[in-house]
């Protein structure tokens, strides 16, 4: 036996094989750009998304992108693949880029420039950066420098985002300064039913040509007082919900400017403002009608007292699902090609269209209620056998994109239509609005006559897209300030019902921060004029704000 015999040597493993064609420095590179803009919108939607709402969207692009760099590295060698990882990586990274690239452009000198401004600002940019990364792809200092930063900008808002998630913490231990104590003498039912989005009369009227004259008069015949000049404490829903429960403005122009998170107004919301902890205090018991998706019914100081009125997660579960779609598109030129008809139908279709969850009946098209089933939350609270006063709250969507309710409140549509035209389908807002009327209306009609009731919008409709009023705050000063367009958001409908002795204290700018200081000196026996609101501005792309309350009277005043 020849024991020096050569043995042949063992197959390397196809593994590994594999494994060395990869230029796996450049394929980290671009999974990291492209994981970049879902950490990033993870980040900046932190008080309203979670990890697991972008995880699969996040995956699957990830996925496709590590796949195709992949089969290319296999086919075409190492060094291709290195070139082409850094080049499609930059792609997926810009595709997302566009939203902010052209919100900087279109607030800048170079809107005078270029006649589509973001848009061509970005395509040059984007092409630019794109030359500049293939040339530099063959340097071999370049893909470590690459991998850097694109691992960077993927992991600092993850950071953030969880450094958010430690230090938040629960919300219920967030509570509102007390301020001076309230007695009220009279403690009847107060019901308060936020019209999300429902204009005030004069806006509808002058800009969308819907007539709510019979709706005012019907409410003045029965008792109301209805504030022709009502007015926003904020622009937002967070804000101005917030500022109204917690009768104090949520944002003042400052250095601080707008709050950088919603986790204070999520916690007044739920239970923890002044106006919560006042009627908490004077004895009464809570019923809240709302999704949970809209930062009500939360754990909080008033849980043990409350009855939420039809509770589904998976419904709150399906609506976010479908904004995270949507809000992901819209970071890219996809909805802006999708309404001009440039794309498929079956393509806009991933992010336009919701779930078929929200086709069910019980879900009212996505509105979680409708007036009956608060009428029957509160008889079930009264058959219980407790004397305790009640403060009910509706916060009504009807009004407010998408719109999926008729008139009647029925389905007007199947699945959940395409809510880039927001207010601006005023046909849908039409529908909208009649039928939160008719809510109105049933919820009145089925309550007891000496109940207090607030009926007041959190903000108006905004003219035109969902996004027209983006770049607002930098035109504030200019001359191409679309003050039309912030007179109808900032103008709320408002009116109540409050005992006869009280409503001559209820002026015609009754609204914001003082819409429940009325109704309390009223209560407590010494009812008064408060001084008239204003009305701050504050935008979700920016954390300036800034007083528009003098700009926006004037305005009224032009229009006569």
């Amino acid at each position: 036996m020849n024991c020096n015999k050569k043995l042949p040597e063992a197959p390397s493993q196809p593994l590994w094989a594999v494994a060395g064609r990869l230029p796996l420095v450049a394929m980290v590179t671009a999974a990291a750009l492209a994981t970049a803009p879902f950490s990033g919108f993870l980040n900046r939607n932190r008080e309203e998304a979670l990890f697991t709402d972008i995880w699969l969207y996040a995956g699957l692009y990830v996925g496709a992108l590590m796949a195709v760099v992949a089969a290319i590295s296999l086919v075409f060698g190492r060094r291709v693949g290195s070139r082409w990882s850094l080049v499609l990586g930059w792609c997926a990274f810009a595709l997302f880029w566009y939203r902010d690239l052209k919100e900087l452009a279109d607030g800048s000198f170079l809107k005078q420039v270029f006649p589509a401004q973001g848009l061509v600002v970005w395509v040059v940019a984007t092409s630019t950066i794109l030359v500049l990364v293939a040339r530099l792809s063959r340097r071999s200092w370049f893909p470590t420098a690459a991998m850097c930063f694109a691992v960077t900008i993927a992991v600092v808002p993850l950071g953030q985002y969880s450094w958010f998630s430690v230090s938040s913490g629960d919300i219920s231990g967030v509570s509102s300064s007390a301020g001076p104590t309230v007695v009220l003498e009279q403690r009847p039912d107060i019901y308060f039913l936020l019209l999300d989005g429902f204009g005030r009369q004069d806006v509808l009227d002058a800009l969308y040509e819907i007539d709510t004259g019979p709706f005012v008069e019907e409410l003045r015949q029965n008792g109301f007082v209805v504030a022709d000049l009502g007015m926003s404490a904020h622009p937002m829903t967070w804000l101005s919900l917030a500022a109204i429960l917690d009768q104090e403005y949520q944002a003042l122009p400052s250095e601080r400017g707008r709050p950088p998170t919603m986790a204070r107004q999520i916690a007044l919301m739920a239970g923890e403002s002044r106006t919560h902890q006042v009627l908490k205090a004077n004895g009464y018991h809570f019923v809240t009608a709302a999704t949970t998706y809209g930062s009500l019914c939360r754990p909080s100081l008033i849980s043990e007292i409350e009855e939420c009125v039809n509770e589904r997660p998976e419904v709150d579960a399906a609506i976010l699902d479908a904004y995270v779609r949507y809000q992901l598109a819209f970071m890219t030129p996809l909805v802006g090609l999708s309404n001009s008809g440039i794309l498929p139908g079956w393509l806009s279709s991933l992010w336009l269209q919701g779930p078929e969850l929200l086709e069910d009946e019980a879900t009212v098209g996505g509105k979680a209620f409708l007036a009956r089933d608060v009428l029957d939350a509160v008889a079930t609270v009264r058959a219980r056998g407790g004397s305790e006063p009640l403060f009910v709250f509706a916060h009504m969507m009807y009004a407010h994109p998408p719109f999926t309710l008729g008139p009647d409140c029925k389905f007007r549509t199947r699945g959940v239509p395409d809510q880039s035209d927001g207010w601006g389908d005023t046909a849908a807002y039409r529908s909208g609005i009649e039928c939160a009327v008719n809510q109105v209306k049933d919820l009145i009609h089925g309550v007891d006559s000496s109940a207090v009731i607030v009926v007041q919008s959190d903000h108006g409709p905004t003219l035109g897209r969902m996004d027209s009023l983006d770049r607002a705050i930098n035109d504030i000063g200019d001359t191409d300030l679309p003050i039309e367009n912030l007179w109808a958001r900032t103008s709320v409908f408002s009116a109540v019902r409050l005992p006869d002795e009280c409503q001559p204290s209820v002026s015609d700018t009754y609204a914001g921060v003082s819409t429940f200081t009325v109704v309390f000196d009223c209560l407590a026996g010494h009812p008064q004029i408060p001084e008239p609101g204003s009305s701050y501005w504050a935008w979700h792309n920016s954390r300036k704000v800034i007083d528009l309350t003098t700009q926006l009277r004037a305005y009224e005043a032009s229009r006569g």
